[in-house]
Order: structure tokens, then sequence, then C-alpha cells
């Protein structure tokens, strides 16, 4: 479905979700058509789970096979880790080139193009950005306007110089910093189908990470349309905004309903604007329906940051994506543009 549509606030029902939330994954007890094994494992500050219909053989083993690649990934991609590639590369990068893993390559060519189709709305060289606000490891505050402002020149996807030919990466902004938070765990699910796909040949499945990306393989049966995967209010939990339909699609969810500060009366969210230096506002959750969960994640983050405007214009140019935007207030209507099979 390619549409464009605004649901009035007053009009979204108020009960609990099917499948997964926002921020809360429920799996319907009144749903028996939906008999799943569920596996998961703890991994990117999050949790992981995997889901099978009922009776899928060795469901259990690849599923274990799936989270140790997700652990695996962990140990290449996460900044709290100090041996991992990403930290190898933060620390050597704006030096010299650094040759890295071929795969993760991959995802930073794919993290600077979206950063680049999006004017930045994501962007992936804001490491440091994150550290001064406190969202890395603390102390959570808000820093000066001078402290931002030489802070903005430092970093740039431009900045990002990869090297296909000898897979290597450079900063031509020696203080720059990647961070792969608001993409990684996509990427990691993406990687995960892969390996159900083409190692274990099974296409029935859902899987998600910390319940903000979810990827889906074929319907179930009795399910037609799709996994219904249920969207509720980030601060209303048992508000359920709308329900959206996935067949071998993803989904990514932003929102800043837990990681987050209060300084002088004010809240501040760690979903960082690349562009201005401070934490987005105007957007209270922002869903991506894409075709693969790496674009969903990273797209759920840019146009938190952007804004419903920005997300009609891209959806305008890129036919296979649907977004859903639930404002901050209360009195603006939800967004919903592009590809996306919702019901509300």
């Amino acid at each position: 479905m390619d549409r464009r549509s605004l649901i009035s606030p007053a009009n979204i029902t108020h009960n609990a979700g099917l499948i997964s939330s926002a921020l809360e994954t429920i799996f319907s007890p009144n749903a028996p058509e939906l008999s799943l094994i569920h596996i998961k494992r703890r991994a990117m500050a999050t949790d992981f789970e995997i889901s099978f219909p009922l009776g899928t053989k060795d469901a259990v083993l690849m599923a274990e096979d799936c989270l140790d690649l997700i652990s695996v990934l962990e140990n290449q991609l996460s900044v709290y880790i100090e041996k991992s590639e990403v930290v190898n590369i933060n620390q050597y990068a704006g030096k010299t080139p650094v040759i890295i893993e071929p795969n993760l390559f991959y995802l930073l060519q794919k993290a600077k193009s979206l950063s680049h189709e999006t004017n930045q709305g994501f962007d992936i060289t804001a490491g440091k950005l994150v550290k001064l606000w406190g969202f890395f490891k603390g102390p959570k505050r808000v820093p000066s306007e001078i402290e931002i402002i030489n802070l903005l020149s430092e970093f740039g996807s431009d900045s990002l110089i990869l090297d296909p030919a000898k897979k290597s990466v450079f900063f031509s902004k020696p203080e720059m910093e990647i961070n792969l938070g608001a993409i990684g765990k996509g990427y990691a699910l993406d990687r995960v189908k892969g390996l159900l796909l083409n190692k274990f040949g099974v296409s029935t499945f859902m899987i998600h990470g910390g319940k903000s990306s979810i990827v889906c393989g074929s319907s179930l049966q009795n399910q037609q349309k799709g996994w219904p995967i249920a969207i509720n209010h980030p601060w209303q939990p048992n508000n359920r905004i709308a329900t959206i339909y996935l067949e071998n699609r993803a989904l990514g969810i932003s929102a800043a309903t837990y990681n987050n500060f209060e300084s002088n009366g004010f809240r501040y969210g760690h979903i960082l604007n690349p562009k201005t230096g401070y934490p987005a506002n105007g957007v209270a959750t922002c869903v991506v329906a894409a075709g693969d969960a790496t674009s969903a994640d990273a797209l759920s983050t840019a146009f938190f940051v952007l804004g419903a405007d920005a997300a009609i214009q891209y959806c305008e140019k890129h036919k296979e994506v649907g977004i859903l935007i639930l404002p901050e207030n209360e009195k603006e209507q939800v967004l919903v543009v592009g590809n996306l099979a919702a019901e509300f």
C-alpha cells in the first residue's frame, strides 16, 4: 500500500498489543493461531528473541546458532567492548587507513549512504556527540553551547573515507569516532535472517532485538496479512497506536522513552540531532518498515530526528519504505506514509 494518511489521536484504540510493541513485547494469549516457540538471549545491552512456529524442527539448535552469531557481532561492533573492531577503528583510523572485515566494511558503506540519503538525520560519525551528552558511560549532562558548536565541526559522514579495493576506513577528521548504536541491532538481525534462510532453509520466523528492531520471514499459517506487530504508545504501553503487518520485511522503532534525563525542568532524550548537536524533539515515536532491518533501524532514527515533512519526501523517492510518526504533541495527527500495511 502506497499511501499517506493522518489519523487523529482521539481515534486510536486503547488496548494491548498483538505480538510486539515499541517498548513492550506482548504475545497475545487471545490468539491461539499464533502458537510459537521463543528463544532469547541477552546481547548488545538488550534481549534478542527468535520465534518459530510451534513444531519447527531443530528450533532451539537453530536459535542457538543465530544467537551465537549475534554475540560474535556484539564483540565486533560494540563501543563498550575494549577489543572490538569498532573500538580499534576509533583508535587508529584518524591516523592511518584501517583494513576491516568485509561485512563490517559493507555496513559502514550502507551507513554512509543512509546518512547522505537522509541529509545527516542519521550519522554514525557522531560518536563523540553521544559522549558529550553523557549517553555513553555518563554522567548525563547538558553541554555548553560552545562545546556543541566546537564538536559539530569534528565529524560528518563525508569524513568517513572508505576504500572498496582495500576494504579500509580512514577518518579525514582525526578526532572523529563512529558509534553503530542506531544501526547495529538491525544489521545483526539481517545477518541472522541470512543464516536462517541460507544455512537452515527456514523461512517462517520473527526476530527482534530490544523490541525496537524486528525482522519477519514468511507469514504464519492463518495470518495471510503477515506477522501482526502491535505498536504501542511509548508512554502509555496499554494504548495501541496501530497494528502493522510484516512479511519478509523489517521494522525499526525509535523512541526516547527510557534513555533520557531531566535538567532544569527539561527532559533530554538520547536520540541526538547530528546537525544541531541537541536531542531531537517533536516526535514521540517513529516506526519505519523497509526491506531490511539495517535500513529500518537507521531510518527510524533519521525521521525521529527530522520529522514528518522529511519522512514524506523520503517515501516519495523510496516507494519500498513505509513510515509512521506519532508526534509528541497529542493534538497533532499521527502520520502514515508510504508502503505500510497498518490498521488502527
